[in-house]
């Protein structure tokens, strides 16, 4: 694969970088990476992409190691379990300026279109990937809106509402909708971020996943010991009662490093 269209929102200013107006994808990346790892308005940002483990972070951890290597005094630190980027840490030696990347799809495992209908937000375009996937393609097409063929995933009367009364650029195309993917993606996590922190006490900037999130609600909201730092373990009859639903299973708790409890928490069915 071979990004052709960079794009990032930051609550007030969108950001986009597209393959034709450079010499290659290389050269697209550098440059929309440089342009917020040497802007200091934005140190201390996370930036989240939705799916970032599996295909954005792929670019981003190639590019950007030659390129910090090289160019930038910048430390990189990564947190990842198995195929899973869960945290990205890119710091400054000599500035002190630090940004975090994140996966967006780590802390809400859904699709970007499902999260915009269930928060409420502008919905996701739509858009014709394998037309771009075309090889015999021009990366600057201008013309008639693409053939219904290559759209995926919508009905007819979809496609020719979307392609009603349009003079159709795949360069402007493309960006509108990688923008508007961004916009979305921030729209959400605005929304959850708020509800998570009204409802729970919760800061989303040290919750990188639903596990994580689940575990310090719980810390947060429910273990009632004053001064206690750790989950209590139960003993006695309280016990005893509540093996008798215990049915197996087991659910590790990522931590890379530090000194730590293990817990051992088997899953509880309610018989019917």
């Amino acid at each position: 694969m071979v990004p052709y269209c960079i794009c990032f929102y930051d609550g007030e200013n969108t950001f986009s970088f597209y393959l034709t107006d450079f010499k290659d994808s290389e050269s697209m990346l550098t440059h929309a990476l440089k342009t917020i790892l040497t802007d200091d308005s934005y140190s201390d940002f996370i930036v989240y992409a939705h799916n970032f483990s599996k295909f954005d972070g792929i670019f981003v951890m190639r590019r950007s190691r030659v390129l910090l290597a090289k160019e930038l005094n910048f430390k990189v630190s990564i947190i990842k379990k198995e195929s899973d980027f869960i945290n990205i840490s890119l710091s400054s030696q000599s500035t002190g300026f630090k940004i975090i990347f994140r996966d967006s799809l780590l802390l809400l495992p859904s699709s970007l279109r499902k999260l915009a209908k269930s928060f409420g937000v502008i919905e996701k375009s739509i858009f014709p990937y394998d037309f771009v996937n075309d090889p015999n393609v021009d990366m600057n097409y201008s013309g008639s809106v693409p053939d219904f063929k290559y759209f995926s995933n919508i009905t007819f009367e979809q496609y020719t509402e979307y392609s009603k009364y349009r003079y159709w650029s795949l360069r402007k195309e493309t960006i509108r909708y990688c923008l508007l993917d961004c916009v979305v993606l921030y729209k959400v996590l605005v929304r959850f971020s708020n509800s998570i922190f009204k409802d729970l006490k919760v800061n989303l900037k040290f919750a990188p996943t639903t596990s994580s999130l689940a575990l310090r609600t719980f810390r947060t909201s429910f273990l009632i010991a004053s001064g206690v730092k750790f989950i209590p373990i139960i003993h006695g009859e309280t016990y005893d009662f509540i093996k008798q639903s215990f049915t197996g299973g087991k659910v590790d708790v990522f931590k890379p490093y530090g000194k730590m409890y293990t817990i051992m928490m088997l899953t509880l069915y309610i018989p019917l």
